[in-house]
């Protein structure tokens, strides 16, 4: 995990390429207290704690990325179970580095002693003298040895060297109306940069954030329709930096959120807006299994995003005008059963008690609002939102005023429904939840990267807004990979008659309700 963001990526997965053939199910995995090795067990397959064929492996870990240095190495052999290791790796005398590109290294002897000291480089590279330094050109694992004549003392070192990269854009979003935020995925220097406009204007004024991770620029009052942003120059902190190439980005033409007015909360991705114009803080908190994604949006596995300044304003706001709009770009991953009612969103602090709901049943959303007349707990009326489906993004906006529930989904009026009705004259101060019930249960699993509540209904055109840098958000990201089977169809089931279609048809009654 990554903790500035609580990103989460992978060390090891079942049928790794780096395991032996007949140990491909992996178990128990524990980093030593030293961060330099990672240790867990291996079994074929086998999934039986106490009778499984399991063996143990160590494997050398690097404690700045954690991720495995060549092969796990089989420690074990016994047929059964195999009592498990706590493991750690004593520092070296002559220490260990882990660097990326071509650097130059000095190493010493701290007890220089009587004798003359001789040093060996992996590569065949020899040294003498109690200092040395060496330069390392090219990735991989490095050993230095220093032995002592006559009497062969013997000191060790291990320098890790990483193919030099340089720093990535992972993304560009709009901040207010003509800001800009480039998102790196390493810190960079930016002495040498530049940032202009694609017709070669040059801009002043933008600045590092986030731990030099983020890029703000203020585009100027005759530039705020820029199709595009020039970033060069940047580098990584290597100690020989890698620049970046001269790399052009598209500005996201729609500002969002599109107005401040009426609005109550926003929240867009870890290092987005985190506060209102006003002040108000919107920060959310992960509870249980609940993290960043690498684009910074909430992931949700089980766990839960709590929003503790929230609750209280929202509820209290709406109250105020009778009047509610709610935005969301939401990624279902889980299957969701038809009887089953998985928390995306509530506003609530019991199951009798809520102000506002959104669930997951089956494929399908729904929502529970409540009214004086449709009761404490908002689900006298159940109104169905819209149908989503699994590893989608979509975009939901709901808005209600004056007795009318207006359903937007992907920029388009789903429907507009009149069944829930009534002001918010009941609503009391709830807690706000993403992901969860109040009391964390009812699990959702899936991702939210927006949110955003207005105490009044927002226009058509503002949800169209919204709905297009949506879209622009969503085109940043990673192209699906595709790629290209052969097959050859070696058996085929018979095509069914009219007859075996009969029951099928006897539905054919209820497809008006489509």
């Amino acid at each position: 995990m990554r903790l500035a963001t609580r990103e989460i990526g992978q060390i090891l997965q079942k049928d790794d390429e780096r395991l032996h053939g007949k140990r491909n199910y992996i178990y128990f995995p524990m980093v030593s207290p030293c961060q330099r090795l990672i240790a867990f067990a291996a079994s074929p397959d086998s999934h039986d704690h106490f009778e499984a064929d399991y063996d143990l492996y160590l494997a050398h870990l690097n404690p700045v990325t954690l991720e495995i240095i060549g092969n796990p190495v089989r420690y074990t052999s016994f047929k059964g179970t195999d009592r498990y290791p706590d493991v750690y790796r004593t520092e070296l005398p002559l220490g260990t580095r882990y660097v990326e590109g071509e650097t130059t290294l000095d190493f010493a002897v701290k007890d220089v002693g009587k004798g003359p000291w001789g040093w060996h480089m992996t590569g065949k590279v020899n040294y003498e003298g109690d200092k040395v330094q060496h330069t390392f050109k090219k990735p991989g694992e490095y050993w230095i040895e220093a032995r002592q004549l006559p009497d062969g003392r013997k000191l060790r070192g291990y320098v890790h060297v990483s193919p030099p990269a340089p720093p990535k854009v992972e993304g560009a979003r709009r901040e207010g109306k003509d800001g800009i935020v480039v998102d790196f995925d390493e810190p960079v220097d930016s002495r040498e940069a530049i940032v202009k406009l694609a017709d070669g204007t040059v801009l002043n004024g933008w600045k590092l954030s986030e731990g030099d991770l983020s890029l703000s620029v203020k585009l100027p009052e005759q530039s705020k329709d820029a199709e595009a942003l020039v970033i060069e120059g940047f580098k990584d902190r290597a100690q020989h930096p890698n620049r970046m190439a001269a790399t052009a980005l598209r500005v996201p033409k729609a500002a969002w959120p599109a107005t401040d007015e009426g609005l109550v909360f926003v929240w867009e991705q870890v290092r987005g807006l985190t506060k209102l114009p006003n002040g108000n803080p919107c920060t959310v908190v992960p509870q249980g299994v609940a993290f960043w994604d690498q684009r910074g949006a909430m992931k949700l596995r089980g766990g839960w995003f709590d929003a503790p300044d929230a609750g209280e304003l929202v509820s209290s706001e709406c109250r105020k005008t009778h009047e509610v709009s709610l935005e969301m770009v939401i990624t279902p991953q889980g299957n969701v059963k038809e009887k089953e009612d998985r928390r995306i969103l509530t506003l609530a602090n019991n199951d009798q008690e809520r102000n506002l709901t959104i669930i997951q049943r089956g494929p399908r959303l729904f929502l529970w609002m409540r009214t004086p007349a449709n009761g404490p707990a908002g689900d006298v009326e159940e109104t169905s939102l819209a149908v989503v489906q699994k590893g989608y993004p979509h975009h939901l906006v709901l808005a209600y005023g004056k007795d009318k529930l207006t359903v937007y989904v992907d920029g388009q009026v789903a429907w507009t429904r009149n069944r829930i009705t009534g002001d918010f004259s009941n609503w009391e101060s709830m807690k706000m939840r993403l992901g969860a019930s109040s009391e964390g249960k009812q699990a959702w699993r899936g991702e939210i990267e927006r949110v955003l509540i207005y105490n009044r209904k927002l226009r058509d055109e503002e949800v169209a807004q919204h709905a297009n840098s949506s879209i622009v958000m969503s085109g940043q990201r990673l192209p699906v990979k595709e790629g290209v089977v052969w097959a050859k169809l070696t058996e085929m089931s018979p095509t069914p008659t009219l007859q075996e279609f009969q029951p099928i048809l006897r539905l054919s009654s209820i497809t008006s309700m489509k």
